[in-house]
């Protein structure tokens, strides 16, 4: 039992990680497109919202696929844990 509870930790150790690294992909985006706005003044506002909105939407996807990976870990996580509880 102890070692599947140290595996869970590390397992919850490895989620915690992938969403720093999640949140630091978004604020490099983020911080990308303002510097990309600074440098195109003249760029069509229409064009630059647009950009925005599918840079968002990337984002969000990429965020959904990591969050539907990770519970699915943990899902077999507690499930091993549950019906194997030695």
């Amino acid at each position: 039992m102890e070692q599947k509870v140290d595996k869970l930790k590390d397992s919850l150790v490895f989620i915690l990680d992938k969403l720093e690294n999640m949140e630091k992909q978004v604020r490099k985006q983020e911080h990308e497109i303002e510097n990309y706005i600074k440098k195109n003044r003249s760029i069509d506002f229409n064009e630059l919202v647009a950009a925005h909105l599918k840079s968002t939407k990337t984002s969000i996807e990429l965020l959904r696929e990591e969050i539907d990976e990770l519970q699915q870990l943990i899902t077999l996580l507690f499930n091993g844990i549950k019906n194997n509880p030695e």
